[in-house]
């Protein structure tokens, strides 16, 4: 039986600190507010400085300053989880109780029942500054306490993260061609807190791509063809009007005189009788027209014909275009990420969710002041969720296994 704890132990401590493998990492005085005792369960501490304090004595004890992560209390809804030399174990939480600095844990040792301490939770303002731990009966109270950020990582972060009170969406449609930076992963269900860095290059992007999809070679050769023989047509016509001139002279004032007369023998060879005959007497019949107004009728004909030839060649186009060209609109998230791999090691990880459609909701009673309105999105992998506040500002994004909080949560 003894055994059995043991490994169960063992099994939740180790599940404990690679979920929430930080590496060097310290978890900073503004890193996330804490309004109530609910807002503590799936965080993990990473304190700075260490000092212990003198029982009887009201001065604080000598501080020290601790490697990020050589120290860390993770906080569930049943246990503290603490890390630190001489200090590692797991406790029981028997109660949490506000008070005017911010909360107080009773604990029990779950290997000694017997063995009972606390951790005091201190705030400042919405921020934890401190945790007062004592492991037992026996111990002394020892004081952790949290490292403010320096003003360029903090300048830094604030031009890098996407705060929850950064980004609007007025329209639902605005949503498509943003890009969110979270501060904050929380894998659920158990809803446990995972702090971003920047070097970790997470990222939320909804993306919008417009693919034109041309038809095959075949329909192409159609099109063109079909627009070529009238191009052709019209420059036959504007060849040959000039030409009649000659033509309509010869056979006015000698009517027996050969018809073939002066024409290239090509022409000659490839003539027909009953064509000839029919273009001879258009001729004959417009010829006076011809002569007459010769200049203005040739001016006219050949600024038609170009008018006709461009609205030919417009028209082709138009057909063309109607024919060959198709617009495929895809909606997506692409969600950049990483893992931690076994040996504490960042795998980068990028997952693709096709959109169908997307909706926007209210919740007119919601006490949440910063979950007022929800855009659900469905993919092909389920819904996905962004939650905006009560000015419609992106606060979160919840993709089910994951959900994904802006900075100033």
């Amino acid at each position: 039986m003894k055994n059995i704890w043991t490994l169960t132990l063992a099994f939740c401590f180790l599940a404990f600190t690679c979920v929430q493998a930080q590496g060097d990492k310290y978890t900073y005085l503004t890193d996330k507010k804490f309004n109530s005792s609910e807002d503590l369960f799936g965080y993990t501490f990473v304190p700075g400085i260490m000092e212990i304090a003198t029982p009887g004595q009201t001065s604080q004890g000598e501080q020290q300053e601790i490697s990020a992560g050589s120290v860390k209390f993770g906080i569930t809804r049943g246990n503290l989880f603490v890390k630190g030399k001489g200090i590692d174990g797991v406790h029981n939480i028997n109660q949490i109780n506000t008070t005017d600095y911010g909360y107080k844990m009773v604990l029990m040792n779950a290997r000694d029942p017997k063995q009972q301490g606390h951790l005091k939770i201190i705030k400042l303002k919405s921020y934890v500054d401190a945790l007062v731990f004592k492991a037992s009966n026996d111990a002394k109270e020892m004081i952790f306490l949290l490292p403010e950020i320096s003003k360029t990582l903090a300048q830094s972060e604030k031009e890098y993260f996407t705060d929850r009170n950064e980004i609007e969406l007025e329209y639902e449609e605005d949503i498509w061609g943003m890009d969110l930076n979270p501060f904050f992963k929380v894998f659920m269900p158990k809803r446990v807190y995972q702090r971003v860095q920047k070097s970790d290059n997470v990222k939320l992007s909804f993306v919008v791509t417009e693919t034109i999809i041309e038809k095959g070679k075949k329909n192409k050769d159609v099109v063109l063809s079909m627009n070529e023989p009238k191009k052709e047509e019209v420059a036959v016509v504007e060849e040959k009007a000039p030409e009649p001139e000659p033509v309509v002279e010869e056979v006015v004032e000698e009517e027996e005189e050969d018809e073939d007369e002066g024409f290239p023998s090509y022409f000659t060879v490839k003539k027909k009788e009953p064509v000839k005959k029919e273009v001879v007497e258009e001729v004959v019949e417009e010829a006076p027209e011809v002569i007459e107004e010769e200049e203005e009728l040739f001016a006219d004909t050949k600024e038609i014909e170009e008018v006709r030839e461009e609205r030919v060649e417009e028209e082709g186009n138009k057909k063309e275009k109607k024919k060959k060209v198709k617009v495929d609109i895809d909606y997506e998230i692409i969600i950049q990420d990483f893992v931690f791999n076994d040996d504490g090691t960042h795998e980068p990880i990028e997952r693709r969710l096709k959109v169908k459609d997307w909706k926007l909701r209210e919740d007119e009673s919601g006490s949440n002041p910063y979950e007022v309105y929800q855009l659900e999105l469905e993919t092909n992998k389920g819904s996905a969720y962004v939650y905006l506040s009560s000015s419609k500002k992106i606060t979160k994004v919840d993709l089910g296994e994951v959900v994904y909080l802006m900075r100033g949560n």
